[in-house]
């Protein structure tokens, strides 16, 4: 007789699932029509498992919109940590910086657009949330921004957290009012133009 084995997902796992699920429902309902009930179902799991990970839907929300793009950062990060005795210029990792948060971001411009017409987006939970990832980020860039400082010597690790989020910044609002300004703009033309602009903002950084 043989033994019938249930495998049990890993934490990062189910994690996995439900941000790709939850991604589905707010993509298709929007925020106050998803609820973490059609969540739940969408990934197959009970409510309480979803509620272990994600204790309310603001958090979910704010998981579900940042958690692929920390991922990048990180991808990022550990490609230029492989990079470093290479010496590449300060320019060359600014563009391939720019040109991932580009792509990311431009790739899931949608959710842009939801996050910043959600009403009361000044307080409360889901700020939390957001800022806490975006904290994560710009956590995760600030060794580069660092290292870079003391090999360049042109500018001061004391502008490096305020130069990842100007960058940020720089890049959200690129993507968003591209189909506006720049419709017609080729991806390299715009990177280059934005890389040049991050670089000579950071020259100007007292």
């Amino acid at each position: 007789m043989s033994e019938q084995r249930t495998t049990r997902r890993s934490t990062e796992q189910v994690r996995a699932l439900i941000i790709s699920a939850a991604a589905e429902e707010f993509g298709g309902r929007g925020f106050e029509q998803t609820t973490m009930r059609t969540v739940a179902d969408a990934a197959g799991i009970s409510p309480s498992v979803l509620h272990r990970h994600f204790p309310s839907k603001d958090r979910l929300f704010a998981a579900t919109t940042l958690t692929p793009f920390i991922a990048s950062v990180e991808e990022f990060a550990a490609s230029w940590q492989q990079q470093l005795a290479s010496e590449r210029s300060e320019h060359e990792i600014m563009t391939d910086l720019i040109r991932d948060l580009y792509r990311h971001l431009n790739e899931h411009r949608l959710t842009l657009v939801r996050l910043i017409s959600m009403p009361d987006l000044t307080d409360g939970e889901l700020v939390d949330a957001l800022r806490d990832g975006l904290t994560q980020v710009i956590a995760s860039l600030k060794p580069i921004g660092d290292h870079e400082a003391d090999r360049a010597g042109w500018f001061s690790r004391d502008v490096v957290e305020r130069a990842v989020s100007m960058t940020l910044t720089l890049m959200t609002g690129l993507v968003l009012m591209r189909p506006w300004i720049e419709p017609d703009a080729e991806e390299d033309e715009l990177v280059q133009a934005a890389t040049n602009y991050a670089l000579h903002g950071i020259r100007l950084a007292p």
